[in-house]
């Protein structure tokens, strides 16, 4: 299921930079080489494999992040990022609990149960990934680890591309919206077109 939802993106990457399509073959492909260097990582061992895979990433997520919030609509997102953190700070105490019990609105329930079963499906793999790579933490490095770290960084994440995305549907060209309703994957590379070196960074996105 993570392998099928994930390749939708590359393929719609690769469609955008080369012009190859989307199709059901070309995803089955992309299947088989995330499946060969996800095997390639475990053969090689924590330190050699998954160790560089996941420093070759951050670093171009890290260089992507960077990018977008430092040379268009800066001034706007920082200004977004400030304002996400007071609202999160005086709503998550009240949201934490919240189960609709006096106002029916039904947005819980439009969790559905496929959500539900991936993530227990994921559990046993991430606990026992979390448990060897905490091995020999103190548990200050675990809570910083496993629990500040991803949450800030994927506050980070969400706040800048978000922003960014929200800045170019109301202020300027837009094509973001009707990106996302049209084909889900295709939105990221229709914000990078937004920016300079928008080839190379949809291709970096890719990878």
């Amino acid at each position: 299921t993570s392998l099928g939802l994930g390749v939708k993106p590359v393929n719609a990457g690769l469609d955008n930079l080369l012009g190859i399509g989307q199709t059901r073959l070309i995803q089955v492909i992309l299947i088989d080489c995330s499946t060969a260097a996800a095997t390639w990582s475990v053969v090689n061992g924590l330190d050699k494999g998954s160790r560089r895979l996941a420093e070759l990433k951050r670093t171009l997520a890290g260089l992507i992040a960077l990018f977008v919030l430092i040379v268009r609509h800066t001034l706007f997102i920082l200004n977004a990022v400030l304002e996400h953190i007071g609202y999160s700070i005086q709503n998550l105490p009240a949201l934490s609990p919240w189960n609709e019990t006096y106002e029916q609105n039904q947005w819980q329930h439009c969790w559905t149960i496929f959500y539900w079963a991936w993530w227990i499906a994921w559990s046993p793999f991430v606990g026992m990934f979390i448990a060897r790579g905490s091995y020999s933490r103190t548990i200050r490095e675990f809570l910083m680890g496993v629990m500040l770290m991803p949450t800030l960084v994927t506050f980070l994440w969400i706040t800048i591309f978000g922003n960014t995305a929200l800045y170019i549907e109301m202020f300027g060209v837009g094509g973001i919206a009707k990106a996302v309703q049209e084909n889900i994957p295709t939105s990221l590379f229709v914000l990078m077109e937004d920016f300079p070196l928008s080839s190379l960074t949809s291709a970096l996105s890719v990878v």
